[in-house]
């Protein structure tokens, strides 16, 4: 991101990823409209100049990889919150 945001040329798309599903590629000049940095749950809107044409993309910035976090509950009834037994 670094990159193409210092010179407005897209570099690192990656095949895989929504951005390149939505049609964009390394090489076009692109200028952000509405970009949440840091917030993939907020659609992302860009335009493209590929040399024919200019055109909006939007897509979600959010990353093809899963993680998997695990989710402790404590039950309030047995636990002591201080000790947590």
């Amino acid at each position: 991101m670094a990159a193409s945001d210092r010179t407005k040329i897209i570099h690192g798309a990656r095949q895989d990823s929504n951005a390149w599903r939505a049609g964009v590629r390394d090489g076009q000049k692109w200028t952000s409209i509405d970009v949440g940095l840091g917030d993939p749950s907020r659609l992302a809107e860009i335009e493209i100049d590929d040399g024919q044409e200019k055109r909006r993309i939007n897509y979600y910035p959010a990353s093809a990889n899963v993680t998997l976090v695990p989710q402790y509950k404590a039950n309030t009834g047995r636990c002591d919150p201080g000790t947590f037994h």
